[in-house]
C-alpha cells in the first residue's frame, strides 16, 4: 500500500473532503451544474448549485448528518434484482 492511498482524519467522524467541503455537498453541487453546462445552460447549473447548497446546508441543520441517508434509503427506488442479497431495513448505517 502507498502513503498516498491513506487519508489521515482529526476526529473519527469526520467526513472525506474535496479541498473545503465535504463530498456529498462536492457532489451534490458539481454534477447539477456540470449537467447543464453541457446543454448550454451554464447560469442556470450555477443558480441551481446555489440552490442546491442552501438547501442541503438547511437540511443538514435541521436534521443532522446522517438523515439524509435513511431518507435515500427509504424513498430512492432501487431494484431488487440487482442485489443478490438485501441488508435488513432496520439498519441505517454499516461501519467497516
Amino acid at each position: 500500500m502507498k502513503p498516498s492511498d491513506t487519508s489521515i482524519l482529526n476526529y473519527l467522524d469526520m467526513p472525506p473532503r474535496i479541498l473545503l467541503w465535504p463530498i456529498s455537498e462536492v457532489s451534490m453541487v458539481c454534477l447539477p451544474a456540470l449537467m447543464l453546462m453541457v446543454f448550454g445552460a451554464v447560469l442556470w447549473g450555477l443558480v441551481l448549485s446555489a440552490m442546491t447548497i442552501v438547501g442541503m446546508r438547511f437540511f443538514k441543520r435541521s436534521f443532522g448528518e446522517g438523515y439524509l441517508h435513511g431518507v435515500m434509503y427509504w424513498y430512492l427506488p432501487t431494484s431488487k434484482e440487482q442485489f443478490l442479497v438485501t441488508p435488513p431495513s432496520y439498519i441505517r448505517e454499516f461501519i467497516n
